[in-house]
């Protein structure tokens, strides 16, 4: 696999948050940094998609990897947004070649804490701070006591996400962007018809989500949707398995991110549980860890503690049907099978 210190580099200015404590009050406070940086740039077009696809609003895309984020053609739209505020020209003379923090960070805006206190709130400075062409801290907006070893630390860091999380291609600029997913949803506009979707967006519901790569196990949820019409918007055209990272399973990201949300149901509590159920209620709460420790695997016992629970609770909780959906998609991942529950314990 070609990796980023194959490839010769291109000078690009970012703009990036950085998150420090003011001396003189002890109070956490967020400044946007400018920066300049190294980016890879593939003159040659050596790089190979391992992706290339048709979103559901028709826009094209190719995917490529270097080892670290997956990047992706950059929106024109995105551009247009990379710099605004003053000193246009200082920046330009810099390069002409300007990026947004969420182009490159897998987290940024104002929804992330900080990275200091891990406080939703925080101040943010009106100043931005400049460090430009290999000069260090200088130029523009300095604010006294916050330039100290930790701002310098946070620069290289920033530096480091631009060399992973931005490509230049023969074709133009790929940044840092998560691949689509097929989705199937109901249109919002016509209640009887289920679109299967493949797009960027956050699923709106992770049972009803799948990899871009498998679009089989997609179009089998559709067909198995209880709608009268149903249609597909989006393709995969081109996928190359050796070449594409390693990614998530399904299986994984449904035990992560879903099976939790069941401990929050109404009645799945463990004064409320018969104790055969107590075990399960506790790996569900803990789902997240069992599973960045045991893999798939975890991932599998987690997903059958879920149907334990569902097949118990949706016995007699009207509410049940609401969970329909989940328990359909662990059983058509083949992960477990419904298990005949034994006679409940007595009660005192």
């Amino acid at each position: 696999m070609i990796t980023p210190a194959d490839l010769p580099t291109v000078r690009v200015v970012l703009r990036g948050p950085v998150d420090l404590i003011r001396p003189a009050s002890g109070r956490p406070v967020r400044v946007e940094v400018v920066f300049d940086a190294h980016v890879p740039h593939d003159v040659e077009g050596v790089v190979r998609p391992f992706a290339r696809l048709r979103r559901y609003n028709g826009t094209p895309g190719s995917f490529v990897s270097l080892g670290g984020p997956l990047l992706t053609e950059r929106p024109d739209s995105w551009k247009a947004a990379a710099w605004t505020g003053i000193y246009p020209a200082d920046i330009r003379a810099v390069s002409p070649h300007v990026f947004s923090p969420y182009e490159y960070l897998p987290e940024s805006g104002p929804g992330v804490p900080h990275r200091i206190t891990g406080d939703y709130s925080f101040a943010t400075a009106e100043q931005k701070i400049f460090a430009l062409e290999g000069r260090g801290i200088h130029g523009y907006g300095r604010e006294d006591g916050l330039h100290d070893g930790r701002l310098l630390d946070e620069i290289a860091r920033l530096r480091a996400a631009a060399a992973a999380g931005i490509l230049l291609m023969p074709e133009g600029f790929f940044v840092s962007r998560h691949l689509p997913r097929w989705e199937v949803r109901q249109d919002h506009r016509d209640r009887d018809l289920a679109v299967l979707e493949l797009a960027d967006h956050t699923p709106r519901s992770e049972e009803w989500s799948f990899r871009a790569d498998r679009f089989k196990a997609a179009l089998q949820s559709l067909q198995d949707a209880p709608f009268r019409r149903k249609e597909v918007a989006g393709e995969l055209l081109h996928w190359d398995a050796g070449l594409a990272p390693v990614q998530e399973e399904d299986v994984v990201r449904l035990a992560r991110t879903r099976a939790p949300d069941l401990i929050r149901w109404r009645g799945v509590s463990p004064d409320l549980l018969e104790s055969r159920f107590v075990h399960d209620w506790h790996d569900l709460g803990n789902a997240p860890g069992i599973v960045a420790e045991e893999g798939r695997p975890g991932a599998e016992r987690i997903l059958e503690c879920a149907l334990r629970m569902l097949d118990h609770r949706m016995g007699f909780e009207s509410g049940g049907i609401a969970w329909r959906a989940f328990r359909d998609r662990i059983l058509q991942e083949g992960v477990a099978l419904p298990v005949t529950a034994p006679a409940p314990e007595a009660r005192p």
